[in-house]
């Protein structure tokens, strides 16, 4: 018990110390659209998503469970294997389907917090200035096999959004995110 409480006051700390270090190098703007690109985020990941999200992983491990012990009453040397082989093949395809969306959500989430926050070009600087925190690239090889789009990507996506609000005459700072959402997909 005592090794859990440590193991999470280093998590805590770890991400303290983080975000301190991430902080001192982004201005006030950036700050503001990088916390904007989180409640995007949050405002994606609520509702009807959270309760899909949710049942999904109670079905998964109730297939799991369910699978476990047909499989042990079917055949006791051979069904648990088979059991488990195919609970960890349900898992590898919701994963996969996952990960496929998260990068166009990711774009939507960029796209969403230069709504919120109102100044594109700080969401811009903020991830550059995170990217190379971070040392990432900023394009990718093979783009399909992470889980955000390329720091290009993501600059021509929320640029391309904000040109399109700025020729139809909308509210200052906002973008157009399901044409952002046609184009990153």
């Amino acid at each position: 018990m005592r090794f859990a409480a440590d193991h999470e006051n280093q998590i805590t700390i770890r991400v303290y110390a983080q975000s301190a270090h991430v902080l001192r190098h982004l201005d006030h703007d950036e700050v503001a659209a990088i916390f904007a690109h989180e409640v995007a985020h949050l405002e994606h990941f609520a509702g009807k998503r959270a309760r899909m999200s949710a049942w999904s992983m109670f079905l998964l491990v109730a297939l799991g469970a369910v699978m476990a012990a047909a499989g042990i009453n079917a055949d006791p040397l051979y069904g648990a294997a088979f059991a488990q082989v195919v609970w960890v093949v349900a898992i590898a395809i919701g994963y996969n389907r996952r990960r496929r969306k998260h990068q166009a959500h990711e774009s939507h989430s960029d796209v969403r917090a230069a709504e919120l926050c109102g100044d594109p070009e700080a969401l811009i600087r903020a991830l550059t200035k995170l990217h190379a925190l971070g040392r990432v690239p900023d394009r990718w090889d093979r783009e399909k096999n992470y889980s955000h789009p390329s720091l290009v990507r993501r600059i021509q996506a929320i640029r391309e959004a904000a040109v399109t609000s700025d020729t139809s005459h909308t509210s200052p700072g906002s973008v157009d995110s399901d044409r952002v959402r046609s184009s990153v997909s």
